[in-house]
């Protein structure tokens, strides 16, 4: 079947080769379509979001390699936009004007007590801390809020993909391990499919931390429901390196499949279609 990844960061952002790497890798690989999704340009500077000054030059670099290997592999361009605020989203604002192959929805960040930005998705250390020193060690609000401000993103839309929909669960877990079994957190999953299902989103089935701890987001155990809605998936490594981009994806083939998947949802000529799962 063919292969393809729309969930790639560049050093445009925070990942760790030039888009060229990348195309290049996903060539000697045989893809048949690569998408590049930098982290959107938020309000204030981080380490992986890719600032505003950036964007013209990424939008250039990304149309020169399209025609560059044109006869090798279809290159789209993209973003993974954040939900950070009801002005500053994926369907408002700046974010919404730029012009784009495809973007992806993601939530990366709640907000603290007093309205500062907390990130969600760092390393484990860095999670523990920012909820210890910012919600008294409890993750439950947390996670409740981080399941708010999602719904609240998908109902808003300006994207064609939701990224990792529930991978607060990999670092939450940590603090609380019994949380995936919890009645309430089953409710807020719900709540998001549900949003799903309605919108008729692309869901990613992300596999980038499989190799590391085994995990994908959704969590496999959301796969039966989504099946039952009808819902589109996609397979996406959220691929920081160019050897990276098709880590796990045999695995997921092998759930989506299991689940009752029998294709995935892939761009061609510019327009999403379905490849049967082989």
């Amino acid at each position: 079947m063919k292969l393809t990844n729309y969930h790639t960061h560049c050093d445009f952002c925070d990942g760790h080769a030039p888009m060229e790497a990348f195309v290049r890798s996903a060539i000697e690989q045989g893809f048949h379509s690569l998408g590049f999704s930098s982290h959107s340009p938020l309000t204030y500077e981080t380490d992986w979001n890719m600032p505003w000054a950036k964007m013209d030059d990424y939008l250039a670099e990304a149309q020169r390699l399209k025609e560059k290997y044109a006869a090798d592999i279809d290159i789209y361009v993209g973003l993974e936009k954040d939900y950070l605020t009801e002005e500053y989203n994926a369907a408002v604002g700046p974010l919404s004007e730029v012009p784009l192959d495809f973007a992806i929805g993601s939530l990366h960040i709640v907000m603290s007590p007093d309205n500062r930005p907390c990130e969600v998705d760092g390393s484990a250390t860095k999670f523990k801390q920012m909820v210890a020193e910012t919600f008294a060690g409890d993750v439950e609000p947390v996670v409740r809020q981080y399941f708010d401000r999602e719904i609240r993103m998908l109902e808003r839309g300006g994207f064609d993909i939701v990224g990792h929909v529930d991978k607060i669960y990999n670092l939450a877990q940590l603090i609380y391990p019994k949380l995936t079994t919890e009645r309430w957190y089953k409710n807020r999953v719900a709540d998001c499919l549900e949003i799903i299902e309605q919108k008729a989103y692309i869901v990613e089935l992300n596999t980038k931390l499989f190799e590391r701890n085994g995990a994908f987001f959704p969590h496999p155990d959301n796969l039966p429901t989504l099946r039952k809605m009808g819902a589109k998936m996609t397979i996406n490594a959220d691929a920081h390196y160019p050897e990276k981009l098709t880590a796990g994806r045999h695995a997921a083939l092998q759930l989506l499949h299991d689940a009752g998947f029998r294709e995935i949802a892939i761009l061609e000529n510019g327009r999403w279609t379905s490849e049967p799962i082989e």
